[in-house]
């Protein structure tokens, strides 16, 4: 039984009959209870919580960091405590965090984009063992076939400096700025 709530206090009680349907919009609270035979659906996700946004996003930070880039501070003033790790030494943490550029907007957005075509995703779409090429697509189209999304795909699209980027199941897709 899932249990997202510690302490739940229900405001309403319905009960439905044969062909009701009851929509709750995000952000509500709700414990359903089916009291005879029938079918009951929740459709949606739960959003992230920010430990699965940052978990994810730094293991993305770890597989790309170049692992020749190393910490250093041999060029420091030892504290008059040597034990002590002072502000000199933490603002070079920094400066070492820095490097991973964790604070790119176009790098984070790629990243969001990704994850979130990918999060909580019920099945995987599998691509065509031999891609199609460009130009039989674009003669399809032209011809008046229609492209279908497969069910279990998610698309996002955001605008970035260099153009825009089209994100579908975790793939990103660079595209023109027109």
């Amino acid at each position: 039984e899932l249990k997202l709530l510690r302490d739940f206090k229900p405001t309403h009680d319905w009960v439905l009959g044969p062909g009701d349907m009851l929509y709750l919009p995000p952000l509500v609270p709700h414990h359903g209870v089916a009291e005879d035979a029938c079918l009951t659906f929740s459709i949606g996700t739960r959003a992230p919580s920010s430990a699965e946004l940052i978990g994810d996003y730094l293991d993305t930070l770890i597989a790309d960091a170049d692992e020749a880039v190393r910490y250093h501070d041999e060029d420091l003033k030892v504290p008059a405590d040597p034990y002590e790790i002072d502000v000199t030494a933490m603002n070079r943490v920094v400066e070492a965090l820095n490097a991973l550029r964790m604070n790119d907007p176009d790098r984070l957005g790629d990243w969001f984009g990704r994850f979130m075509t990918t999060y909580r995703a019920s099945g995987d779409v599998v691509p065509a063992p031999e891609p199609i090429p460009r130009e039989a697509v674009e003669q399809a189209l032209e011809e008046g076939v229609l492209l279908h999304r497969h069910p279990w795909s998610r698309l996002a699209w955001r605008r970035a400096k260099r153009g825009a980027t089209l994100f579908c199941s975790g793939l990103e897709f660079a595209l023109s700025a027109k």
